[in-house]
This record gives structure tokens, sequence and C-alpha cells, in this order.
């Protein structure tokens, strides 16, 4: 239910032990890059301060250390035979080239850092929607063998292709994630220009308008129908929510007024793909205490 989706981000949004964690997050980042002011009690004016720069030398230095150790990764094939060793070293080759390629990319630099200053770090796993087949949906009542029949070739013209972007990671920033006890919802808040994503979420036949108030509001596009895009949005920004549980994604909208969500789609993985980097776990529920930096 919609409803309910919405209920679930203004809840853990505005959950007492997350708001407290965000400011004490800031406190530490104006720490580690030197922007907190220097105070004593009883002095009014000091003529001379000293900001040390240790905290982020230090998270520099976990970070280029982890970068720069060797991965080792190895999968166990299921039996001896020819079949399943080549299976295992294709997986491996798999991994590897991920890694790698991840890696290139500066997606850990920031996790580690933040694991190491904050005390957790967080990536995001997605799958690349250019990439992924446009298969109809199956319904309840549907034959399966009529279904595979239908997708088959569509999923043979995938299977063949070049997939070497088929997965997207991405780094997030500790302070916009946000989850439940058990993990099962787990959701990131994302401050980004509106167009952009009026012009997305257009090509999937919804309209996404803000009027001078900053309300949003969301509409189906007939068929034919081109998307409006304001000039004056381009300098306004809303604050979209993407959250996963093991059987669906979402994004959420919101501006000054409710929200809306845009979009649902499968989670093919299982779980929400928000994956944290912790440094020391305290076992505290509390999402400020539970990690301490390193």
């Amino acid at each position: 239910d919609e409803q309910d989706v919405l209920d679930v981000v203004s809840a853990l949004t505005l959950d007492p032990p997350f708001n407290e964690r965000d400011r004490e997050y800031e406190t530490r980042r104006d720490l580690c890059f030197q922007r907190r002011p220097v105070v004593i009690p009883g002095i009014k004016q000091l003529n001379m301060t000293f900001r040390s720069p240790e905290i982020e030398d230090d998270g520099h230095a976990f970070k280029n250390r982890m970068l720069a150790a060797p991965v080792k990764i190895n999968v166990a094939a299921l039996s001896q035979s020819q079949g399943p060793q080549d299976a295992a070293q294709n997986l491996e080759n798999f991994f590897y080239r991920y890694y790698h390629k991840w890696r290139d990319q500066g997606v850990f630099d920031g996790p580690l850092f933040d694991q190491a200053t904050l005390g957790i770090g967080w990536v995001h796993l997605a799958l690349n929607p250019a990439i992924i087949p446009a298969t109809p949906d199956y319904e309840d009542g549907d034959d399966p063998d009529d279904y595979l029949e239908k997708v088959k070739p569509i999923l043979k013209e995938f299977a063949d292709g070049e997939r070497s972007d088929l997965f997207v990671l991405e780094g997030c920033q500790p302070d916009t994630i946000y989850y439940t006890p058990d993990f099962s919802v787990i959701l990131q808040a994302a401050v980004m220009p509106l167009n952009p994503l009026a012009q997305l979420y257009g090509e999937r036949g919804v309209q996404i308008s803000m009027d001078d108030e900053g309300n949003v509001s969301v509409s189906t596009l007939a068929s034919g129908e081109n998307v409006q895009v304001r000039q004056i949005n381009w300098s306004r920004t809303v604050t979209l929510y993407t959250v996963e549980t093991a059987e669906y994604c979402y994004h959420v909208l919101f501006g000054n007024d409710a929200g809306h969500v845009i979009g649902t789609y499968r989670n093919f993985f299982g779980v929400p793909a928000f994956f944290p980097v912790p440094a020391e776990q305290t076992g505290s529920p509390h999402p400020l205490y539970a990690y301490r930096p390193l």
C-alpha cells in the first residue's frame, strides 16, 4: 500500500535516534575537515588556534592501506569434474573483474574513509536498468510454460550479449541511510535537482511538477503526451527516497507537501541491497552508538 510506504519513510527519517546520529556525524565531519572553530571555556578571543588534520590523515591512511592490500577470491567447485571446475573459475573471474572495476572507479574510497572516521560506511548495489531485458509482467493465473515461451527470445538475446555493466555499485553517505532494527527495510534519502528526475520519469510516463511554493504533484502522462519541464525548476531540488525490502524497491518523492510513490520495482536481489561497511561494532541498537570509528 502506498500510504504504508510513506508512513515508513516518515517514521524512520523522523526517528529521534537517527536525528541524533545525523547531528553527531556532522560534528565528526567538522572535526575531520577542520571546520569546527576552537572554543575554550572562559576565553572569549583566541589570537592563534590550531586545528589538527590527524583524523583526516588517519582516515586516508586506512583507506589507502585497504585499497593497496592484495585481494584473494576463491570459489569452491561443486565437484572435481571439469564442468563445475570451469564454472567456479568463471565465477572467480567475474568477481575479480567487478572488484577491480569498482576499485578503479573509486567506489570504495568514500565508504572506507567513512568506516574509519565515522564508524560505518555504506554501499548500494543495483541493476543497470538500461541493460535489464524488458520482459512482460507475469500475472497470477498465467500458464508458466506459455510465459517462458513468450520471454525465451528476450532472455536469450540478453544472455548472449555483453553485460559488463549489469551491476552498479555506489557509495552512500552514512547520514542518508535509515533502517528498521532488523534491517528488513532500508532506505536512502538523496537531495537531487528536480528537472533531471522529471525527465527520467517522463520517459516512463510520469509527469513530476513543482509549484512556486515547493509543492510536488505527480500525474500520469497520456499516450503521446510530452513531459513538461519548467526552466525555473533547474535550480530547485527535491528529496528522493529509495526504499528497499526483500520483495520490492520504491522511489518516494517529497517536496514541501505530502510524499508520492513514483516508482515500484521488483527487488531481484531478494534482500535490501544497501550494505554496511562497519568499523567497531558495539552491539547497541542505537544507530549512533552501534558503530565506533577506528
